[in-house]
């Protein structure tokens, strides 16, 4: 045999190695660059008017450079299971008869509205038809608490002359609701807070509990 045609049927099996070789490189590059992590947990979400609504939450992103993260939430109300996902992080889900209403945030500046229309399809909804007394954090960002405390323990008392609260997201968010160009780098005023407060929430979280606001009181000055 010629030493031409032993280079010739060596050929092919060279092809096919590195062909070989180059399947995997590209499989496990993509198996890197879509492999996610996930961390899950559950948290009782304290709705609106006092009651709590079970929830479980996972988190996931892709490994590969720091990737996308994914959110996911799902919780039972009324023998309904629901299940939302997204990319932005829930931070509010609060009901209200027999409907659903969903606050999102994308970790930047933008709020997003939800309504649930079954149990896993959710639509936009406007500003105007979200009712301005279920827009309260009750959602926490991790299962994470730092320094013994959590985001949502400013929340509690909605206190508008607490700096930390006009700095939170819920007082970012009733800025969203009321304003014609929101610009979530600017901190709500002590004032805007107040008259939110007083008109439209009728329960706010606190020490032993869910206390209901009195608003023939809210707004008036002890004598």
């Amino acid at each position: 045999m010629s030493q031409y045609s032993q280079s010739s049927s060596a050929l092919p099996k060279i092809v096919l190695t590195l062909l070989a070789g180059a399947t995997i490189f590209v499989g496990v590059q993509y198996w890197n660059t879509h492999k996610r992590e996930s961390e899950e947990w559950n948290e009782n979400l304290q709705v609106w008017n006092g009651g709590t609504l079970p929830t479980q939450r996972e988190r996931s992103r892709l490994v590969y450079n720091g990737g996308s993260i994914r959110e996911k939430l799902e919780f039972e109300y009324k023998d309904v299971y629901y299940v939302w996902e997204g990319s932005d992080l829930p931070i509010a889900v609060q009901p209200d008869r027999e409907k659903i209403y969903l606050v999102a945030f994308d970790r930047d500046s933008e709020f997003s509205l939800y309504r649930a229309v079954s149990a896993t399809e959710w639509e936009d909804v406007t500003t105007k038809e979200f009712p301005r007394y279920l827009a309260i954090q009750n959602a926490s960002f991790s299962k994470k608490v730092e320094a013994g405390k959590n985001d949502l323990d400013v929340v509690d008392a909605m206190d508008p002359a607490d700096p930390a609260f006009r700095k939170s997201l819920t007082a970012k968010l009733w800025s969203f609701l009321e304003s014609s160009n929101f610009n979530f780098k600017a901190e709500p005023s002590e004032e805007f807070l107040r008259q939110y407060k007083d008109k439209h929430i009728q329960f706010q979280r606190g020490p032993g509990g869910v206390i209901k606001i009195d608003k023939s009181k809210t707004g008036k000055k002890k004598t």
